[in-house]
């Protein structure tokens, strides 16, 4: 019996099959198109989703032909805060805004004056990178789309429905939409009116481990899958991910480094603390606060196009491992499009300082240290906000997998970093298809399944060394604000 795990990421869909022990069978992987029409825009085509399950489903199935037939469940996860915009039959009316979108700044400043009523119902603030910003935006600029609407989609239920033919959604996408009353349990007829939309068009709210539909012959026909085969809602990758790290205490957090950079620990219940996010756990119990920047290891790719283009990435990494901790003075701000946590500016820029008489290896070594300063900014505003301590970490995302970023991310933060064997949220996707499904009794056992491919233990050394050029960081942070502020029309 195996598990089909898929995630839509940022840059690629990626599906895993899982074994009900654990084991991974099979990867496979499709690149995905963002585009950028406008500077601060973020967009892709959902049409391109289903093109990249199609091609990484084929290739997935080369690699383990008998996938299609041991195939006990799926489950599909994605990134929160992308909302598709549909017709009755789910065709798109338009690409979809992405999180990292930042666009809406000005409906945000507008959706302020409403800002306690928002919170006390999603439980966030008002912020560019969420669906209820984005649809603001488009009742403003695009409103002959919007008023064409008649089905609101996630992303990941979206895909499922081009399985399945039943449309739902979980707690965790309802959240992201912004849309939802977490205290009365349904869609807020007050926050759909100032999106400018009418709940009817939302889909029907269901536990992750909620089945949503089977595969329908159509779909099997199109992806290569088994007709019948369950897939059950799923939830946003946050969330799912977190079956993969084994978390139980409520002082260790969790350190995703992907496209975007995230901190997250886990709390009992819902609780409004913006800007900092609050989503339930994919099994039910429990939920989890996050905080999040915009670029994480895409702002490292960025940097090497920018300031280092004869450097391939592993050139680069090698040439940042020759620089001493500190970079001799150089500093690199990763605010490619805009910044998310802790600052939730969408007019902050990329800034590189103290390069003038720098080499490539200050220069490189200063790109990675700076996305880590970026993290600790994060965690630290995170614990200051929740009065909560992170004593270590659990990681997550392609970056987990890089031994020197890790390393210098443990001795960033001072404290230790576990890298599981499998880091991905396609993962998490297909332990929680197995969890619904009833392969797993419970998620202690599941946890107890979890192995470890690396820990890493902070430098004393070092990490003095990088507290002292956080705190340099920090300044030039807080100039570059200022310097904003200062520029602003009075």
């Amino acid at each position: 019996m195996s598990f089909l795990g898929i995630d839509l990421g940022a840059s690629a869909l990626k599906v895993v099959l899982v074994r009900q022990d654990g084991q991974v069978l099979a990867r496979a992987r499709a690149a995905i198109k963002t585009d950028s029409p406008k500077p601060a825009w973020r967009e892709q085509n959902p049409e391109d989703w289903l093109s990249a399950l199609e091609t990484a489903l084929r290739a997935l199935f080369n690699d383990h032909p008998a996938a299609k037939d041991d195939m006990a469940a799926i489950s599909i996860t994605a990134g929160a805060h992308i909302g598709v915009v549909c017709t009755a039959d789910h065709t798109p009316l338009r690409p979809a805004i992405l999180w990292s979108d930042q666009r809406a700044a000005d409906e945000v400043a507008d959706l302020t004056a409403r800002e306690d009523a928002i919170v006390k119902a999603s439980l966030h603030q008002p912020n560019a990178t969420w669906t209820l910003a984005h649809l603001r935006w488009l009742w403003a600029y695009d409103y002959n789309t919007l008023k064409q609407a008649r089905r609101l989609s996630p992303a990941k239920d979206w895909l499922r429905v081009h399985l399945t033919g039943e449309w739902a959604t979980d707690l965790s996408d309802a959240v992201g939409l912004q849309l939802y009353d977490v205290n009365r349990g349904k869609w807020s007829l007050p926050l759909c009116a100032l999106a400018g939309i009418l709940p009817d068009i939302l889909p029907e709210v269901k536990p992750s481990n909620a089945i949503g539909g089977t595969v329908t012959s159509s779909a099997a026909r199109r992806f290569g899958l088994k007709v019948g085969t369950p897939v059950y809602v799923g939830g946003i990758d946050t969330s799912v991910e977190l079956l993969n790290t084994g978390i139980a205490s409520p002082d260790t957090g969790c350190l995703k480094l992907a496209s975007a950079g995230v901190v997250s620990i886990l709390t009992e219940a819902p609780a409004a603390t913006p800007p900092i996010s609050c989503y339930p756990q994919a099994h039910g119990s429990g939920w989890y606060f996050a905080s999040g920047m915009n670029n994480c290891a895409t702002a490292l790719d960025w940097f090497r196009r920018t300031h280092l283009p004869e450097l391939s990435a592993r050139a680069m990494q090698d040439a940042a491992a020759a620089a001493p901790p500190g970079a001799n003075g150089v500093i690199f701000h990763p605010f490619i499009n805009g910044e998310r946590a802790p600052h939730w500016r969408p007019d902050l820029k990329p800034a590189l300082t103290g390069s003038d008489k720098a080499g490539k290896n200050e220069l490189a070594r200063a790109a990675y240290e700076g996305v880590g300063f970026a993290l600790y900014d994060v965690r630290r505003n995170l614990e200051q906000s929740l009065n909560r301590k992170i004593v270590d970490f659990v990681a997550l995302g392609g970056g987990a997998q890089n031994s020197f970023w890790m390393q210098m991310m443990s001795n960033i933060h001072g404290i230790a970093v576990k890298v599981p064997d499998h880091i991905d949220a396609a993962y998490g996707a297909a332990l929680l298809a197995g969890l619904a499904h009833g392969a797993f009794p419970n998620t202690k056992v599941l946890g107890n399944m979890i192995t470890y491919a690396a820990d890493y233990q902070p430098d004393p050394q070092k990490h003095n060394i990088y507290r002292d050029r956080f705190a340099a960081y920090d300044r030039l942070t807080q100039k570059m604000m200022t310097q904003l502020d200062a520029a602003q029309p009075t």
